[in-house]
């Protein structure tokens, strides 16, 4: 009883704009809560293909497009299963039944890799693995999934754009969490372990609220989007939230000091300030060098600026002069573009034009790359504070 007054206590608190950091003393020193051991650590792996998140401008999104998390040698084996079973209903077999004899045959579980499921499907029930019994249903526009083993269970709800997943232990553990993307900017997670309740919302605003109960003590985090949650309770997503992620096998995107995005970013302000054409050119012709060495530098930097170069790049697509393995590099990029969610996540958080980003990453580059940046910086806000990071920080406190 006394948990739920607390939760009831933190959620009235969060409903009324009253901040919680001044009723839980927030600038304490966290230390990770114990998450316990069992059937979710060794299905973290295969989880992590179902729940991929991504970021949609500063807020958080599940990651719908199940068929690039699907496996290659299990998309070989469907390919495999598919000729198998077309050459026994040439030969007068039914489809399922062709199916099971020919998974039989070539040793498949049918569970995971079935002709007929779709991506979601397969990846569901790759987390219960090669024992146990599923079941399943389809309507219009709902699909209900469920399995059962030993060790854990799991359901599935999808109605249109929204996904409901649940797991619980059936083992000594007991532990069990929940996902639920409401396909309107709205996320849902929750986690319960004995004492531990942990639970995460993201309205459709982007608003986002953590609240975590632990041995009758209860506490909450806020911030108005996700990114703001993470910057202003550090401690909280770096110890307790992004660790129970990584022990369940939800996928976390990149932030904003990745340095795929670091490098990214820097790729991007450097060659905006060449000669598209000659740059792009200089750099396909590198894409058939000789050396390793060059050819994946010139790689990166096309992927890197594919966005702003997309034009140009898919013009040397039929240029006949291309080396074999120039081409083979070219068209690579560009298909890797299609679903490139660095792309897509330094696009939509623009941080090209952010001065808040710009001189956050002013200490992590090398000494070039600085002086590159704070160049772009002058350019982009009309200041002259040079190399002072200090006054950098200054003035966009006084800008705020």
């Amino acid at each position: 009883m006394l948990k739920l007054f607390f939760a009831v206590l933190t959620a009235f608190l969060l409903v009324f704009s009253i901040a919680p950091s001044n009723l839980f003393a927030q600038q304490e020193q966290i230390e990770r809560p114990d998450f316990g051991v069992g059937v979710f650590d060794e299905t973290a792996e295969r989880m992590e293909r179902l729940i991929r998140l991504k970021w949609n401008g500063e807020n958080i999104g599940l990651r719908k497009n199940w068929q690039d998390a699907i496996p290659l040698e299990e998309q070989e084996e469907t390919r495999k299963l598919e000729q198998a079973v077309l050459e026994l209903v040439e030969r007068g077999v039914p489809e399922r039944q062709a199916e099971r004899f020919a998974a039989g045959n070539l040793g498949i579980d049918r569970g995971i890799v079935s002709i007929g499921n779709s991506p979601f499907h397969k990846l569901f029930f790759r987390i219960r693995g090669s024992k146990g019994g599923s079941s399943g249903s389809h309507g219009s526009k709902l699909m209900r999934l469920s399995f059962s083993n030993e060790v854990i269970l799991g359901s599935a709800h999808l109605l249109e754009d929204e996904v409901e997943l649940s797991f619980e232990e059936k083992t000594l553990q007991r532990r069990r969490f929940e996902f639920r993307d409401h396909g309107n900017g709205e996320i849902n997670f929750r986690f319960e372990h004995g004492d531990l309740f942990i639970r995460l919302r993201q309205d459709q605003d982007g608003n986002t609220q953590l609240i975590w109960i632990e041995d009758d003590q209860a506490k909450a985090y806020v911030g108005k989007t996700f990114q703001d949650f993470i910057e202003n309770n550090t401690q909280v997503a770096e110890r307790v939230l992004f660790p129970l992620f990584t022990r369940l096998g939800i996928k976390m995107p990149m932030d904003k000091t990745d340095p795929r995005v670091v490098a990214n970013v820097v790729a991007k302000i450097k060659y905006a300030k060449e000669n598209d054409d000659e740059t792009v050119r200089k750099l396909i012709k590198q894409l058939g060098s000789d050396s390793f060495e060059i050819r994946e530098n010139a790689s990166k930097t096309l992927a890197n600026c594919y966005e702003a170069w997309a034009h140009i790049i898919k013009e040397h697509l039929t240029d006949a002069s291309l080396s074999p393995e120039a081409e083979f590099r070219l068209n690579e990029i560009v298909e890797g573009a299609t679903n490139n969610e660095l792309e897509q996540y330094v696009g939509e958080l623009k941080l090209l034009d952010s001065p808040e980003y710009l001189v956050s990453i002013l200490n992590i580059v090398d000494v070039n790359e600085k002086l590159l940046l704070i160049e772009h910086l002058e350019e982009l806000t009309e200041q002259s504070h040079g190399d002072d990071i200090a006054a950098w920080q200054k003035w966009l406190q006084k800008k705020k």
